[in-house]
């Protein structure tokens, strides 16, 4: 959900070249996270191989340079993504990436889980995801900031 409300930001503050891209990530992520917490978890390997390509799409507007750094003025290419905002989404989808590889080495959990050990992790994953989505989004347009 955080990954998607920063493609989102992006979005809204993209030249047009970017905008429809970061629109239809922003929303596609949007719709997977409200699936996934609505039902038992989609389909592990489909949404790794999504998680993986939006990584690989984020590195390559990293890459190519379609970053500003002052935010004053765009790149070569004619369109600025703040960094900071980028790298906030950029980390999201790699912890994403990361936890449905591991869910797909380990299989589906089994048993009973343990439901202190279990809160205290889903709160501090909680906190983490709002804590580097609020910061990202501070750096959008939305926010009126641009992370350096």
């Amino acid at each position: 959900m955080g990954a998607g409300l920063i493609h989102l930001g992006i979005a809204a503050g993209s030249a047009p070249v970017l905008l429809a891209l970061f629109a239809g990530i922003g929303a596609l992520e949007v719709l997977w996270s409200v699936v996934a917490l609505s039902r038992p978890a989609p389909a592990p390997a489909a949404s790794l191989a999504g998680a993986v390509l939006l990584v690989v799409a984020q590195l390559a507007v990293l890459l190519s340079g379609s970053h500003d750094h002052e935010a004053a003025e765009p790149s070569a290419a004619g369109v600025a993504v703040p960094l900071g905002t980028i790298l906030g989404a950029l980390l999201l989808d790699l912890a994403l990436a990361a936890l449905l590889a591991l869910r797909l080495r380990r299989g589906s959990p089994t048993g009973v889980v343990a439901a202190i050990p279990f809160l205290l992790g889903t709160a501090a994953g909680a906190g983490a995801v709002a804590l580097i989505t609020a910061t990202s989004l501070a750096g959008s347009s939305l926010g009126g900031q641009h992370l350096h």
